[in-house]
């Protein structure tokens, strides 16, 4: 019967260290999508604002410098942005990096020696 109870452990063991990884896992996933998704909007806002200045410069009009400044905002908001969920990203992958090393002393030798 013994045997079946440290079994029993195992497995209520290994499914929790699974479910972590997997949430850490998932938090990487999401970290991930969304920097993507950020620097996808800053490559619009270039885009714009490459467009507004050939724009204005064929036409021969002045380029109004409060459009460029507010997309710049933008553009530095979003860098910022990414930078948070860069750090986000990198604290998940090393509880992810903390869970795959091998717990020391923490006596469970001591524990089967025992028995």
């Amino acid at each position: 019967m013994n045997i079946w109870k440290e079994i029993k452990e195992f497995l209520l063991k290994f499914g929790e260290i699974i479910l972590i990884k997997t949430e850490i896992l998932t938090q990487m996933a999401k970290c991930k999508i969304a920097i993507k998704n950020k620097e996808e909007e800053i490559n619009k806002i270039r885009i714009e604002i490459g467009d507004y200045t050939i724009i204005q410069i064929e036409q021969k009009d002045i380029i109004n410098e409060e459009i460029i400044k507010h997309k710049v905002e933008k553009i530095n908001h979003l860098r910022k942005e990414i930078e948070e969920l860069t750090e986000k990203f990198n604290d998940a992958k090393s509880r992810l990096i903390n869970q795959n090393k091998p717990e020391t002393g923490t006596g469970s030798g001591d524990k089967k020696q025992a028995e």
